[in-house]
């Protein structure tokens, strides 16, 4: 198999071969809320994509969004894994439990 230029630098040149590419690679997963960019990137070049600590209706907007940059991209919608963070906060009782809830709430802000 001839080598494919990757690119050419001053100093030096850079080639591959399909062989090069270990199987199976390591999955992509891009993280973030970003419509424009990451939600893009995602579509372009990712196996996964993970939402950061959103609540329920800001996550189902952005899979939307997700969704609409994959038809864009020419990709199958489904073929990414999604996925969120989320949070939660333990205590002994309900008071320690929005306490916790308080202190997230202030410092995420």
């Amino acid at each position: 198999m001839r080598p494919k230029s990757i690119g050419e630098g001053r100093a030096c040149g850079c080639s591959s071969t399909a062989s090069s590419v270990a199987q199976p690679r390591v999955p992509i997963w891009i993280g973030g809320r970003g419509e424009k960019r990451t939600l893009r990137a995602a579509a372009r070049y990712a196996d996964g994509w993970n939402a950061p600590y959103i609540d329920p209706d800001e996550w189902t907007h952005k899979s939307k969004g997700l969704t609409e940059w994959c038809e864009t991209e020419g990709r199958g919608p489904s073929s990414i894994l999604r996925t969120a963070n989320v949070g939660f906060y333990l205590g002994a009782d309900a008071k320690g439990g929005a306490r916790g809830e308080a202190v997230f709430s202030r410092s995420s802000e």
